[in-house]
């Protein structure tokens, strides 16, 4: 008897962008509880989380598998990625900037990604040697998860 141990999950939309292929428009599923941090688990937890292959479905309901360690970046909702209100009081004083991101496939990801870091150590350049493998870039209302690793620069305007 299995039912008892079912995880329920919410759909969230997502454009999914591997290297060199066209975007995909998928379903990413979400606990109701995110196992490190109060509230519903977001696309980032999922992303710098442990499993090597991810899964979504499509339009049609096909099943597919992702390498997290392919992607270059994942595009959604920006509320998918809210914060509790006690991990935003954490982020007061934080930093923000506007970048510029090309990518190894040279696709651009514009926007501007928020950071906190302790005094002497603020500069975007510190952030993103030490950040997460997915990075946040907030774009107007769309948050785009960009992996760390496909990134071949950075700018600012």
């Amino acid at each position: 008897m299995t039912e008892g141990y079912v995880v329920p999950k919410r759909p969230v939309p997502i454009t999914l962008k591997l290297a060199f292929l066209e975007a995909k428009e998928l379903s990413l599923y979400l606990a109701e509880h995110a196992a490190r941090h109060t509230g519903p688990e977001r696309p980032s937890d999922v992303l710098n989380g442990g499993d090597r292959f991810v899964p979504a479905l499509d339009a049609d309901g096909r099943l597919l598998l992702f390498q997290r360690t392919e992607v270059m970046a994942v595009s959604f909702d920006a509320s998918y990625e809210e914060r509790s209100p006690d991990e935003a009081d954490e982020e007061e004083g934080g930093t923000r900037v506007a970048v510029e991101l090309t990518l190894q496939d040279g696709t651009r990801v514009a926007g501007s990604v928020a950071y906190w870091r302790p005094p002497g150590r603020r500069r975007l350049q510190d952030f993103l040697n030490s950040a997460e493998q997915f990075i946040p870039v907030h774009e107007g209302e769309t948050m785009h998860l960009v992996n760390r690793d496909k990134i071949v620069s950075v700018s600012t305007p």
